[in-house]
């Protein structure tokens, strides 16, 4: 994500160059943009750093459900989990301590 503009600050142009987000998903975002930086008219810099930080949590999500989508086809190929009978053991042999089952009577 590039912001350039001159250096009174009353033009600029923010450009994204990137794979992960496309004009639909970010539509939502740009369209509340302008209501932000009427807000902040007679802090205008102020108006601008808002603006790309809204800008980079919507890169941000997209960049988190990437990495979901990632994460499950590995899960998919490497295929790692936990043991149910390892699992199961763990279970029974943590009731019967708490039960009193494993302990020694005095």
């Amino acid at each position: 994500m590039v912001v350039t503009g001159d250096s009174q600050g009353f033009f600029w142009i923010c450009t994204i160059w990137s794979s992960l987000t496309k004009y639909k998903h970010l539509a939502a975002s740009v369209n509340t943009l302008p209501t932000v930086l009427q807000s902040f008219i007679h802090q205008q810099a102020s108006g601008r750093c808002l603006v790309f930080l809204i800008l980079l949590g919507h890169l941000c999500e997209r960049l988190a459900k990437e990495h979901e989508k990632m994460l499950k086809q590995l899960n998919t190929v490497v295929d790692l989990g936990v043991s149910r009978h390892y699992w199961h053991l763990t279970i029974l042999s943590a009731d019967r301590v708490i039960s009193g089952v494993g302990k020694d009577t005095a």
